[in-house]
């Protein structure tokens, strides 16, 4: 797989590459919510936008670079390896 590339250039905006940590974290504190939640038969249960608030996490979303960015060839690489 080392000459696999991307089909489109977008990627994060800041320099973290991925949010799985987070997203991992985010996802048990939910779940143990949940089971609180049913364990004390409420009837409202928790959503994650309770829970979590994903504007705190290191990647901050994802932009779109365009294929008029990709023609310098030494960003080309860099952008399109996955």
């Amino acid at each position: 797989m080392s000459r696999s590339y991307k089909k489109n250039p977008a990627g994060p905006i800041t320099c973290a590459t991925s949010e799985k940590e987070e997203k991992r974290i985010a996802n048990r504190r939910l779940r143990r919510r949940v089971q609180q939640a049913l364990f004390h038969k409420k009837e409202v249960m928790p959503i994650m936008k309770e829970i979590e608030n994903n504007w705190n996490w290191p990647k901050d979303g994802k932009c779109w670079w365009g294929w008029e960015y990709l023609k310098n060839q030494t960003w080309r690489r860099s952008v399109l390896q996955k």
